[in-house]
């Protein structure tokens, strides 16, 4: 787990260079490189650490193969997510995120992203072929495959929020508030988490800073790749039981350091 988080600030900084220039990368990196929670259970060991490592290689590739028209990195992007679905259960929400992202690349791009259908029927076929066992134990077993997320979410509504949809629904915008504070102000949770924020207070400023550029720059399929990324950590950890936990949030720590990374660059930017 240490080889794989070292990987994965490593390929942050790469990626953040690649997209954002070298000061963009060097504070991507540092950010991701430095965040308490992607430190800690990378030198405790614990897997979750590994869903960060194969949502920046996804994500990453799929991206840059995207711009760059590049079979190789689709079919990289397939194998990333293939692999990552046979590590912690958060790691299910990639293959959602990939394909709500090309929707928008489809939506906006129209004709010139249906002449990508032969590489995407390629990252599709290598992903089927890696996660095979995967999606055995879905259509054989589904009640096994939910399981690990089935235990680790709310208990139903009960008492005032079972008969009033009002207060049960103020209950769940509340656990999406704290999901979302959780990455600069509200304390994580759970085991093995350190009772901090996932982003220390520069970082912290940097990443809201960022996520207005994101939304100024919404049609942009890297400020899209990101926000999808970052509200589908937000919706994990609202639906799992003591939100914030702080086991879910590894796979948002290189989308938490590339916003900062655009944030910071944007100030940059605008002081000059």
């Amino acid at each position: 787990s240490a080889l794989a988080g070292t990987l994965t600030a490593a390929i942050v900084w790469a990626y953040g260079v690649r997209t954002m220039g070298r000061f963009g990368g060097a504070v991507a990196g540092l950010v991701a490189a430095t965040t308490i929670l992607h430190v800690h259970l990378s030198r405790q060991g614990f897997q979750n650490v590994f869903d960060g490592l194969f949502a920046i290689v996804a994500l990453a590739a799929l991206e840059r193969a995207w711009s760059e028209r590049r079979r190789d990195l689709f079919i990289l992007a397939g194998v990333a997510l293939a692999i990552a679905q046979h590590f912690y259960a958060s790691a299910h929400a990639l293959p959602i995120i990939v394909l709500a992202w090309i929707a928008l690349r489809f939506m906006l791009e129209g004709r010139r992203a249906a002449e990508r259908w032969r590489d995407l029927a390629a990252m599709a076929f290598v992903f089927a072929v890696a996660a095979w066992p995967q999606l055995t134990l879905v259509l054989e077993h589904p009640s096994d495959w939910l399981a690990p997320m089935s235990r680790q979410t709310p208990a139903p509504p009960a008492g005032k929020e079972a008969e009033s949809p009002l207060a049960y629904a103020m209950a769940m915008l509340a656990r999406v508030r704290d999901a979302s504070l959780a990455f600069v102000a509200v304390d994580m949770r759970g085991s093995f988490t350190p009772a901090a924020p996932l982003l220390p207070p520069l970082a912290a400023a940097a990443f809201v800073v960022g996520l207005v550029d994101v939304a100024r720059r919404w049609r942009e399929p890297l400020a899209q790749l990101l926000a999808l990324w970052i509200a589908s950590v937000v919706a994990i950890g609202a639906l799992s039981e003591f939100t914030p936990a702080g086991q879910r949030y590894p796979m948002a720590v290189p989308a938490a350091a590339l916003v900062a990374a655009l944030g910071a660059s944007w100030l940059v930017r605008a002081a000059s």
